[in-house]
């Protein structure tokens, strides 16, 4: 950043030497629709366009051939008006009376146009992208004849010398259909690309006509070099560009456009007095998520960071350099690299310098507010406006709200910018969710969010972040870090309402409001709490999290109760006795599916949170959403609370304190099961129940099971086989623990050895399996047979008969089952439920 910070410097020294007074962004009526603001504010200091008589511009107006003549003659000749001195020698018949008949002039005369035909220009037809740019080309100097901009193949001509000089493409902030009519607003970007680019000269023209034959002997056209007196005030390369040919006091240089310090460029115009900027460049690459730092390598074009031609890199995160994030880029930016550069929620956009060998990352992160206040314009009695409209946030990220008065009535405080000139909210968006961005101690953008409601079915984390929130069926992944949550986000089966950022991913999780309950488990500022000069509580919240807060009083008194709480705009939870009943009780008994709890009553929409205490006294939450999916629990010694408003059903119910073993969680199932788990089981998490996901075959079909992340590291084994005759899970669908059927299987089947009555080497031919003891037994055509190759690792479910058809040669085969107990008839010895495993190996 060396060289950049010199340039500006130098840039700003000059602009307070000359005095000049900026006048950047011309008072258009329209000015809010304008897009490409650089060039038109250039563009009008230089005389070259200017507006309606009503005060617009009318950026989406198209231009017509006429105007595009006019101002291509303003540029050629500095800006000075010479429709007068050639408006008497205008050659077609069309445009001879035109108002603009000397510009057209003026323009053929250069050899700047050439009409529709000898006599015909069709001045009030628009001009398309093709046709301004073989103008401004002409201007540069490009000969029509020598660069085949005539004849059939003209416009192709035209498209690649345009893109090769620079006056079209994405790196030129202009992509249009060219054939089409050119807008305004892009016609005033491609004159200011124009007079950045190149102007050219060509050293032998000549043509020859012999017998009728015209014999062009030109040479090619070369970059016209600048002598020792040029100016190089649009680019330093040697070369004049046709700025620096017809407006020498015209001046670009880099700048930091905005508080993001994305690069952009900085203009004086001496002659205008004229300052305009900085306008912030187009980014040379945009990512709206992370970004691998192997795919950054091959899209920069392989920019390396050592040796000759290495760059340096600089990259800025809200507009603050951060030197770890530079120094992850030199590390990761390499081929194949899998590395993730950014964050899930941000924009990321990359400048690359390739004359100072610089490459800039701009990371923008967005957050979450709510609108505190909205106001509109406010105007004098003659219509200037007195106050523009404004909004007011209450950011949920803590460092960008003043933490005695997060609602600023002023607008700052402590340095702090909460307010921010929009008309894009208004009052009637109150309370409402917003997006924001932020840079410079201070708000940038504010816009408006998506929202989705429905019930909160799946949260994921990854290494203890939010990573998605399912709501219905569908999964949205969360912008890291930037998420706020309401406390009790995590409620499964509870309604929620996510608000989604520009890139679509979740910058806010709102729960319902009558789940806004929590069991105080301490309080005060004393215990736990008593080195802490600030009240605090242990909350065990709905979802079964418990989190440390601070308070707005003393709850020391609170501790044993459910209280509903809120947030204040401060971070503090005030918690509050709403109207109600709190049925509370130890030794208790509940039955799964009844009613009556505790003096309370309970439905299919009650949340109960129960906590389990295993032998070695460690807790587990876990939480159920309705009578029939809790399970029947004995409360020795365990306490019970909640909450049900008055003639209502308990909203929650905590059973907190029950011992493993006076829990029941409900029937095992009888399938026979067969898993298979690896080393690439998905480890997820939801409700605060941590599992894996599991490749399995269940009663012959393929599934895949969610097995709780304790029980799966205590009993499966990554790379075995385990074959069970039932499981059993809880009202999440987690299963909690298998009948396991024997102990784990070697992944080698090949050596397989009869392992007590589970597993067996036998010989099959024609629908039965003789084993190593002679026993046989039948295998019906309807018996599900679960194939797994471990060569290949594939499993697949079908039939014997389809592995094996009538006339198959009698095969070995490795079963896992239990043929003398749980799996066959005894008196038929027909084995009628079970998955047989074989491998391709013993084939």
């Amino acid at each position: 950043m060396k060289n950049f910070k010199k340039v500006l410097a130098l840039v700003l020294c000059v602009v307070m030497a000359l005095g000049l007074i900026s006048t950047a962004n011309a008072a258009f009526t329209d000015a809010e629709s304008i897009t490409k603001t650089e060039a038109v504010d250039v563009l009008t200091a230089l005389g070259v366009i200017g507006g309606y008589p009503d005060g617009s511009f009318k950026p989406e107006g198209d231009v017509t051939r006429a105007e595009m003549a006019k101002m291509v003659a303003y540029i050629m000749n500095e800006g000075e008006d010479v429709g007068d001195l050639y408006k008497n020698a205008c050659a077609f018949t069309d445009s001879a009376s035109h108002w603009a008949a000397g510009y057209i002039a003026y323009c053929a005369n250069e050899g700047i146009i050439s009409g529709k035909s000898p006599t015909i220009f069709d001045p009030d037809g628009k001009v398309t992208g093709t046709e301004a740019a073989k103008m401004l080309l002409c201007a540069l100097g490009y000969n029509a004849d020598s660069e085949g901009f005539k004849g059939s193949t003209w416009a192709s001509s035209v498209l690649s010398a345009a893109a090769k000089a620079g006056l079209v493409g994405k790196n030129y902030n202009l992509t249009v259909a060219m054939g089409e009519p050119l807008n305004r607003d892009n016609a005033a970007q491609m004159m200011l690309n124009a007079l950045q680019a190149t102007t050219v000269e060509y050293e032998n023209q000549s043509t020859i006509t012999i017998g009728g034959v015209t014999i062009n002997n030109n040479s090619k056209a070369q970059k016209v070099e600048a002598g020792p007196n040029d100016a190089q005030n649009i680019a330093a390369d040697g070369f004049l560009q046709l700025a620096e040919v017809k407006f020498p006091t015209l001046r670009l240089a880099p700048a930091a456009a905005d508080d993001f310090q994305r690069l952009g460029n900085q203009w004086t115009y001496q002659d205008a007095g004229f300052v305009g900027g900085p306008y912030a460049k187009a980014a040379d690459l945009t990512y709206k998520d992370t970004v691998l730092g192997g795919t950054l390598y091959t899209d920069t074009g392989k920019i390396k960071f050592e040796g000759n031609g290495a760059y340096d890199v600089f990259y800025f995160i809200d507009g603050v350099e951060n030197a770890a994030a530079e120094q992850f880029v030199i590390d990761h930016m390499k081929s194949g690299d899998t590395e993730e550069i950014g964050v899930v929620g941000d924009t990321i956009e990359v400048y690359i310098d390739t004359d100072n060998l610089e490459i800039t990352f701009v990371q923008i992160n967005y957050y979450a507010a709510t609108v505190a206040q909205a106001w509109a314009e406010q105007k004098d009695s003659n219509g200037d406006v007195t106050r523009d409209a404004f909004v007011k946030l209450t950011p949920y990220t803590a460092a960008h709200r003043n933490a005695a008065a997060a609602e600023l009535e002023n607008g700052t405080t402590g340095g702090v910018t909460c307010t921010i000139a929009t008309t894009a909210i208004t009052a009637a968006d109150k309370d409402a969710v917003v997006v924001y961005t932020f840079a410079a101690n201070k708000l940038q953008t504010v816009e408006k969010t998506t929202s989705v409601s429905g019930t909160q079915k799946g949260i994921t984390t990854v290494d203890g972040a939010l990573s998605d929130v399912t709501v219905d069926s569908t999964a949205y992944k969360v912008a890291a870090g930037n998420t706020a949550l309401d406390a009790d986000y995590g409620a499964y089966d509870s309604d929620i309402t996510i608000y989604l950022d520009p890139n679509g991913n979740v910058i806010y999780v709102e729960a319902v409001a009558s789940n806004t309950f929590a069991y105080v488990m301490a309080a005060g500022n004393s215990g736990e709490f008593a080195n802490d000069n600030q009240w605090k509580a242990r909350l065990l919240f709905t979802d079964g999290t418990i989190k440390v807060v601070e308070t707005y009083a003393d709850y020391s008194g609170l501790v044993g109760e459910v209280r509903a709480y809120t947030i204040r705009s401060d971070g503090k939870y005030n918690l509050s006795q709403p109207a109600g009943t709190y049925p509370a009780a130890q030794n208790f008994l509940y039955k799964s599916g009844t009613v009556n709890v505790g003096g309370a009553t309970a439905n299919d929409s009650t949340v109960f949170v129960v906590e389990t205490v295993d032998q070695d006294e460690v807790s587990t939450y876990t939480v159920y959403t309705g009578i029939k999916a809790v399970p029947s629990v004995i409360g020795n010694g365990a306490t019970m609370a909640g909450y049900a408003k008055n003639g209502e059903a308990a909203s929650i119910i905590y059973f907190l304190g029950v011992r493993d073993a006076d829990i029941d969680t409900g029937a095992t199932t009888t399938d026979m099961v067969v898993l298979f788990p690896t080393a690439q089981d998905a480890a997820r998490t939801t409700q605060n129940s941590a599992y894996r996901q599991v490749k399995a075959v269940v009663n012959g079909e393929v599934k895949t099971l969610n097995v709780d992340q304790d029980y799966y590291n205590n009993n499966l084994a990554a790379g075995t086989i385990t074959v069970a005759t039932g499981y059993k899970v809880d009202a999440n669908g987690i299963v909690t623990s298998l009948t396991l059927l024997q102990a784990q299987y070697q992944e080698d089947y090949v050596d397989f050895k009869q392992d007590g009555d589970h597993v067996y080497t036998g010989v099959y031919t024609n629908g039965v399996i003789t084993f190593d003891d002679d026993t046989a037994y039948s295998v019906t055509s309807d018996v599900p047979v679960a194939m797994y190759n471990t060569t290949t690792k594939a499993l697949t479910v079908s039939t014997i008969s389809a592995y094996y058809p009538a006339g198959t040669a009698a095969k070995t085969i490795v079963v896992a089952l239990d043929k003398d107990k749980l799996n066959a008839d005894a008196n038929d010895k027909v084995i009628t439920n079970i998955a047989i495993i074989e491998s391709n190996d013993n084939v």
